[in-house]
């Protein structure tokens, strides 16, 4: 096994320590069948990460043993493990729910699950899950609430990863890097399987500008993913996907802790054991793909600063988004009214404009939510029906939907609350129907949400014009693609 250096480890998860600070990211993609006396374990690999996506140790170990003796090594209190591999398997033969679920949400890219059941000869996750659990780990189920402080540890899937997390492009299917494409000539398979392995490296690459991130060339054994083409020889290629899978595994506990909202616990409704844990698999998903709630978010984790393009990253719970009618028009009214004295410069019409409205001109804004040429969306708190935002869409011209009137009010900002996301989600979803692209414009100085739609996938489209209000001030057009 390979390792940064001798005397950076922390020491066993929950020890308390000077090298024992930060929480770590651990990814093992775990070789199932363990050793046995006479045929020692396949290789297992092994990756750490820090917050900001440095690579701490990337390598490999044979054996549960050797894995257990790794992760209590490197992981810090409050540190979060994702394996790649059944770490609760409490049906003696069929298949867990979880899995069953992986099709239902990824099927479409071509990912399944295989079935796992305690019928199975080799169990090396549910015998790491065991030893962990003595050593003073947590399963985090994402259910139930992961004791802050504590070494948790969860079972993850990489291939729903690759195709769950839109950073990396895989947007039709996941990528054929584990075996040779037998559809091709025996002759190209091995080089063909290559060339989707170095180009899934390239797309790993472009995590260090992700949030949060993933720091490829951080450490000298990653870097060398990067650095040196895929081997087309079997043993030396499987050497190298078992990191790769690690890292990726490393990536997705980075992933649940700091930004647990694009997330899906698959399993969620599995009925718990007599110690009140669920054999759950917890994944990223887009929006197409969740079929799941978000997992319980893990306290005494840095936040990312931002999702994947297109992606919401806050929880929804407690929320309704839903068009208004023309009844909701004392609400519509109130909330404009909010708005405009709020962020004056983010509209097109002045709160003295608006103020004199009369009943009947609120209900012909408030039925805009049912337009035939547009949509007009409410989020309320569903504990005490305040109304905590609203967004819609128009289409000045057939094939050009164009987002409008967005505000949240202020204690429901931010990527944490989703409301913002939750509304923009519904507009795209309307906006999908007319156009292959949504607009909006917004004020040059409006860096709050210039900030906001970037992180969702709008890009300036380079196109400007005066601001209504203020004709020495700009309004910028920015273009999110719809796919």
């Amino acid at each position: 096994m390979t390792r940064a250096s001798a005397d950076s480890p922390a020491g066993p998860a929950g020890a308390a320590g000077p090298a024992a600070a930060a929480p770590r990211y651990l990814g093992v993609d775990l070789a199932w069948r363990d050793s046995t006396p006479g045929r020692p374990a396949n290789e297992t690999g092994l990756a750490v990460v820090a917050a900001d996506g440095t690579v701490l140790d990337a390598g490999w170990a044979r054996g549960v043993d050797a894995v257990e003796e790794w992760v209590l090594r490197w992981a810090t209190p409050g540190s979060v493990v994702a394996i790649d591999a059944p770490v609760l398997v409490p049906n003696a033969t069929g298949m867990r729910a979880s899995e069953r679920e992986v099709s239902r949400s990824y099927g479409r890219w071509h990912v399944a699950a295989n079935a796992s059941s305690a019928s199975l000869p080799w169990l090396g996750g549910r015998d790491l899950g065991e030893r962990l659990e003595r050593a003073g780990l947590v399963l985090d189920d994402g259910v139930q609430p992961v004791p802050e402080g504590r070494t948790s540890y969860f079972e993850c899937y990489p291939y729903t990863t690759l195709v769950g997390a839109a950073e990396l492009g895989y947007d039709e299917r996941r990528p054929r890097y584990k075996r040779p494409d037998t559809t091709l000539p025996p002759e190209a398979r091995r080089e063909a399987r290559a060339a989707v392995c170095d180009d899934l490296l390239r797309r790993l690459g472009t995590l260090s500008a992700a949030a949060p991130a993933l720091q490829l060339r951080s450490h000298p054994v990653s870097r060398l993913l990067l650095d040196e083409p895929s081997p087309l020889v079997d043993r030396a290629y499987k050497h190298r996907e078992d990191l790769l899978d690690a890292l990726l595994c490393a990536w997705t506990a980075s992933l649940r802790a700091q930004a647990p909202g694009r997330l899906q616990v698959l399993g969620h409704a599995t009925e718990p054991d007599a110690r009140g844990r669920r054999a759950t698999i917890l994944t990223p998903c887009r929006d197409g793909q969740r079929r799941q709630p978000a997992p319980q978010p893990l306290r005494g984790h840095p936040v990312a600063s931002a999702a994947a393009p297109g992606t919401p990253s806050g929880p929804r719970g407690g929320v309704t988004v839903r068009p208004t009618t023309a009844d909701d028009w004392r609400e519509v009214r109130d909330l404009r009214l909010e708005m405009l004295a709020d962020t004056p410069r983010a509209f097109g019409e002045t709160l003295a404009a608006a103020q004199p409205l009369d009943e009947q001109a609120w209900r012909l804004r408030a039925a805009r939510g049912t337009s035939a040429t547009g949509v007009f969306l409410a989020a309320v708190d569903e504990a005490d029906g305040r109304w905590l935002g609203t967004m819609g869409g128009y289409l000045p011209e057939p094939g050009h939907p164009v987002l409008v009137g967005v505000y949240v009010t202020p204690t429901s900002r931010g990527a944490a609350a989703g409301v913002a996301d939750a509304l923009l989600d519904g507009v795209v979803e309307w906006a999908r129907g007319h156009g292959d692209a949504l607009f909006l414009q917004v004020h040059e100085a409006n860096d709050r949400a210039i900030a906001f739609y970037r992180r969702r996938g709008f890009a300036p489209t380079g196109a400007t014009s005066p601001y209504p209000l203020d004709p020495t001030a700009l309004e910028r057009e920015l273009r999110l693609p719809l796919q």
